[in-house]
């Protein structure tokens, strides 16, 4: 065996470690850096969907990428632009430039190291080697996962959420020189060619779509609230929000993507990515589901920050050990029933995970209030990390399974599309709902509130006709003490206001809670029978 056997998953499982804390430490951290940079939840909302939107947007780039120079090369790469993004990230002085560092460089050296950790695990290991490592790269994220919250709160807390960006920055320097060890996946004799029209065609797509989800929230779904400007003109396509046209356009190009990569392939040429594999039916399963998957854990890991620091007024290090359960959780549940995968059909185990999920977010919904139960929000916390976790423990070996080894670059590029675009999703429309919702709450218990004069009943419901932000109640109500509103109607204000976060929350973790039984649908293809061996041969769809 290899002197530096070991050595070379350990710096494999360190980029990974170092790409999963990172998305934890930023949604922990969330209200630190509203405050810091003087920001909103809504740009807050949009920089986190950005990260794992673009993640998702170039993935597939960055797998093609590796198969023309190299996965070693690709990887190399990755490292140098996530570290320079977490370093412009720790430095940022405005969200413009955090956007820059954090959503957009790291994001891209994210898209280039995930598909070529995949492609390295398999050129370096083999046989009873090569399970352990595949076990190894998901429970390393299992155990970021678990570790985030608490690591990013405390570092938050007794420093600055800063400080965690600039040491991912010097874990990255280490990594490169570490990855001189690590093996080379073979590349094909004719090297193929990067599909610059196929890759411009799906990021766009992508892109324009989920930013239609995003902004929602602030520019309207269909009548224009707060329209983005070109100069001091407004785009308001025909009196109307530009909403709906970003996400019809999007999909427009994700349609003429797959034209596209299907006329390539008619052709003999090298695409983007060999959608042939999606005919495989336990793939499109798979795939499926780990969206899902990531669209709830993403909404899930807005949603908790918000109440626990906005709606309650704790810390990034209180914000951790309140989301520890969920996060060990997740973490021991599929180290756990990984190995319950050669007993048990896979399909059972996330059967069950879909349903564990909707039943820990309903959970959440008797739960939360202005007041915190501690008992009853760990409890349910973890019913949806055991849900997670049952998921996350078999998704990975069957998409490997189904594709085989010789995909194993196409099949992590996939894998990675789906995941960040759940999750982007997941940011985008659990958000949207949120903030639509805090606003359409609010109006009605100001409207039905007789406790509160007539007059300020409607001037309310005309000042919140373009959205509320999501901010502490005590800071809204300072803000209106400010302009002059007196000191008893402030004060009935804040409280509904408060009142209505909590209920609009409640909705929100509804919304998670739907998806994950609608996310049941995605199973139907899924393995029905326990899976034998090692994922190093296709399994019949």
């Amino acid at each position: 065996m290899p002197r530096f056997k070991w050595a070379v998953l350990i710096a494999l499982c360190s980029g990974q470690f170092v790409m999963v804390l990172d998305s934890t430490v930023m949604n922990v951290s969330i209200q630190k850096v509203i405050v810091d940079l003087h920001t909103r939840v809504t740009t807050m909302q949009l920089a986190i969907a950005t990260y794992t939107l673009t993640t998702a947007a170039l993935i597939m780039i960055g797998g093609k990428l590796g198969d023309i120079i190299g996965r070693r090369l690709a990887f190399r790469i990755g490292l140098v632009t996530f570290g320079a993004g977490a370093l412009i990230t720790a430095l940022a002085q405005s969200m413009g430039v955090l956007i820059l560092g954090w959503s957009v460089l790291e994001a891209v050296g994210a898209a280039l190291m995930i598909p070529a950790i995949i492609s390295l695990l398999a050129s370096n290991y083999e046989g009873p080697d090569r399970v352990v490592a595949y076990g190894a790269i998901g429970g390393i994220a299992g155990a970021a996962g678990a570790c985030g919250p608490i690591i990013g709160g405390w570092v938050a807390t007794v420093g600055s959420w800063r400080d965690v960006f600039a040491a991912e920055a010097v874990i990255m320097v280490c990594l490169l020189g570490l990855s001189t060890i690590v093996r080379d996946a073979p590349l094909g004799r004719a090297r193929p060619r990067m599909d610059v029209i196929g890759g411009i065609l799906s990021a766009v797509g992508l892109a324009l779509a989920v930013l239609g989800i995003v902004q929602s929230s602030t520019w309207g779904w269909i009548n224009s609230k707060r329209p983005p400007t070109i100069g001091h003109t407004a785009i308001e396509p025909f009196g109307l929000s530009v909403v709906p046209f970003l996400i019809v356009a999007g999909l427009l190009l994700v349609a003429g993507f797959a034209l596209w990569e299907r006329r390539i392939a008619a052709r003999g040429g090298d695409t983007l990515v060999d959608l042939a594999m999606l005919r495989l039916a336990q793939l499109r399963a798979g795939l499926g589901t780990m969206a899902v998957m990531f669209l709830c854990l993403g909404g899930m890991f807005f949603l908790m920050p918000l109440y626990l620091q906005i709606v309650l007024g704790k810390d990034p290090l209180q914000t951790g050990v309140d989301l520890l359960p969920m996060s060990l959780a997740v973490f021991f549940v599929a180290m756990g029933a990984s190995r319950m995968s050669s007993r048990f059909a896979p399909r059972r185990l996330i059967v069950l995970g879909f349903l564990f999920i909707a039943a820990g977010a309903g959970l959440l919904i008797i739960t939360i209030d202005r007041t915190f139960d501690p008992v009853g929000f760990a409890g349910s916390v973890l019913v949806v990390g055991i849900g997670l976790g049952l998921i996350a423990s078999q998704v990975t070996n069957v998409n490997l399974a189904s594709a085989g080894p010789a995909k194993t670059s196409e099949t992590g590029a996939l894998q990675g599309t789906a995941q960040n675009l759940g999750s982007a999703l997941g940011t985008a429309i659990i958000g949207s709902i949120l903030l639509s919702l805090l606003t359409a709450t609010f109006d009605h218990r100001v409207y039905n509130d007789t406790s509160l004069p007539v007059g300020p009943r409607h001037t309310v419901s005309q000042k919140t006709s373009r959205g509320l932000a999501f901010i502490p109640a005590p800071a809204a109500g300072a803000a209106l003490k400010h302009k002059g509103v007196p000191a008893p109607i402030v004060n009935q204000l804040e409280q509904n206001y408060a009142q209505s976060q909590v209920d609009a929350l409640k909705i929100a973790i509804g919304g998670v809670a739907l998806i994950a039984l609608l996310g049941l649908g995605t199973t139907r293809r899924l393995p029905s029978s326990p899976l034998r061996g090692p994922p190093d041969a296709p399994v019949a769809a």
